[in-house]
């Protein structure tokens, strides 16, 4: 029993700090070279959905595809850290740990959602040529950040907002030091500031990934000793 405790215990320290890490892989896969990731913007930039169809239709989409399968696959992970610092935090304040829970799964519920959209976009690669013209303008329209995309956007922003109050539920109990529980919180609000711009949320996952250490740590050795 205490083997197996131990073992979940290491498990759960290493899921901690794979989420951070899976999401900044998702982010990189993003950019061709590093100039284009050091090509930082204070707004974004109006989405060239057209650049996009055309890259898929032409066999070019294979980074896309690729990061935002890494990113789906980062959600249950997403949804194990709410959860996990939920129940540190749960101990001591019970009410802040149970609301930061439940915005954020409530967020990862939107996020997994919009990957789950802009994936199958992906499935335009099996169209036939003649239908390019017509199909490009119904891309176009599709990707448009409005209706249920736009709904299901608004929505992932939640599973930032619910890791922030956890964060900052740790901070006020002073179970983590402050600069830590401030690299998630900063890290967090990097994503609900700059959704979609993916250089600073590359820098808010390594923020994030610096505030799970300890916690990744204190797991690892014992929450019994919480």
């Amino acid at each position: 029993m205490q083997f197996s405790t131990l073992s979940l215990r290491k498990t759960l320290a290493v899921l901690l700090l794979l989420f951070p890490s899976i999401m900044m892989l998702a982010f990189a896969l993003h950019f061709s070279s590093v100039h284009a990731f050091f090509n930082f913007h204070l707004h974004r930039d109006p989405y060239d959905a057209g650049k996009l169809f055309d890259a898929l239709v032409e066999g070019r989409g294979h980074g896309f595809v690729m990061a935002h399968t890494v990113g789906f696959f980062s959600i249950p992970l997403f949804m194990i850290a709410t959860l996990l610092l939920a129940w540190l935090l749960y101990q001591q304040k019970p009410i802040w740990a149970f609301i930061g829970a439940v915005i954020g799964i409530i967020g990862c519920a939107g996020i997994a959602a919009v990957f789950g959209a802009w994936l199958s976009f992906s499935g335009i690669d099996t169209l036939s040529p003649q239908y390019y013209a017509g199909a490009r303008e119904g891309f176009i329209e599709l990707v448009k950040m409005k209706g249920m995309l736009k709904f299901f956007t608004v929505l992932s922003y939640l599973s930032f907002i619910g890791l922030a109050i956890l964060a900052v539920g740790l901070a006020r109990a002073k179970q983590f030091k402050l600069p830590n529980m401030l690299c998630i919180i900063i890290g967090t609000m990097l994503f609900v500031i700059f959704m979609d711009m993916d250089n600073w949320m590359f820098i808010g996952s390594a923020l994030i990934l610096i505030g799970f250490l300890p916690i990744s740590k204190r797991v690892r050795s014992g929450i019994s000793e919480l």
